[in-house]
């Protein structure tokens, strides 16, 4: 590793790399081409370099320490920072993911925190995870506060503009989180957070085939996830199509096969449809 480091390779200094990251990412939305070649041709040879030394990292971190990635991480930040500081603030996130793993709320902020008054993309990192942490602790002002922040700092950024939607569901503003999660979809087609929590919103305001739209096509995207089967079920269940309803949750029970509630549901709208034996099965399977 400590050689892999050691080679030298032209690049871009970081601000200008940051810069053509940006525009990249918006050429690829606006279709347009970047014409500055040799820029270009840095650029490529840059990201596969850091690739390779990511990668790298990436293998040793979990084998390095004796008490998990944590260690591994830290050694591998102190080697990086001079020759490769952009890698470096990389796993310095992986390494406050890693403390949110473990439930190390005030580690992982902590962490996230320095990234603030680093470069752009480390700033929309971190503001973007810290809007994360912030959420699942129920403080809504502060994930708010940084999710702004997130999607200010980079606006096709697709996980930014799920915690802002995210922020805006919690505030009960659900045509402004409708309208962020679409945006959300519009950057990133399969980003299944947006997928999901926009079919959540439809739910939410009674656009039931506007939500099942969503859903299936979240479905195309996770096929086994048995969240995305259930709420198909349940869009189907709102609009009194039984019949659908009952045939998604029999494709759910090949998944989830010991879901009491799952089973319950099911033996309850056989027994609506007038399927009392089937019902009662599913019910005693439930029981």
């Amino acid at each position: 590793f400590l050689k892999l480091i050691s080679i030298p390779y032209a690049c871009l200094d970081q601000k200008a790399g940051d810069d053509k990251e940006i525009a990249c990412t918006m050429n690829k939305i606006t279709g347009t081409k970047s014409i500055d070649s040799l820029d270009e041709k840095l650029r490529k040879e840059q990201k596969e370099a850091d690739k390779f030394i990511r990668n790298a990292a990436r293998l040793l971190a979990p084998v390095l320490g004796k008490d998990g990635c944590i260690s591994g991480y830290s050694w591998l930040c102190e080697k990086l920072k001079d020759k490769h500081p952009r890698i470096s603030y990389e796993l310095e996130i992986e390494m406050a993911v890693e403390h949110l793993k473990g439930r190390e709320y005030h580690k992982s902020i902590a962490s996230f925190k320095k990234f603030e008054k680093i470069d752009r993309l480390m700033k929309t990192m971190a503001t973007t995870n810290l809007s994360s942490i912030y959420f699942l602790e129920q403080d809504y002002k502060q994930a708010d506060e940084y999710a702004n922040m997130a999607v200010q700092h980079t606006r096709y950024n697709a996980s930014a503009l799920v915690n802002k939607g995210n922020c805006l569901f919690a505030a009960d503003d659900l045509d402004g989180a409708r309208s962020v999660f679409l945006e959300a979809v519009g950057v990133q087609a399969d980003c299944v957070e947006a997928i999901y929590n926009l079919g959540l919103v439809n739910v939410r305001i009674g656009q039931h085939d506007e939500a099942r739209q969503a859903f299936e096509k979240l479905h195309s995207i996770i096929p086994n996830d048995p969240c995305v089967i259930y709420q198909i079920a349940a869009t189907y269940e709102e609009q009194n199509n039984l019949d659908d309803a009952i045939k998604w949750l029999n494709v759910l029970i090949t998944r989830v096969p010991n879901d009491a509630g799952v089973l319950s549901r099911l033996g309850q709208l056989l027994c609506e449809q007038e399927e009392e034996a089937h019902g009662l099965h599913y019910q005693l399977e439930s029981y």
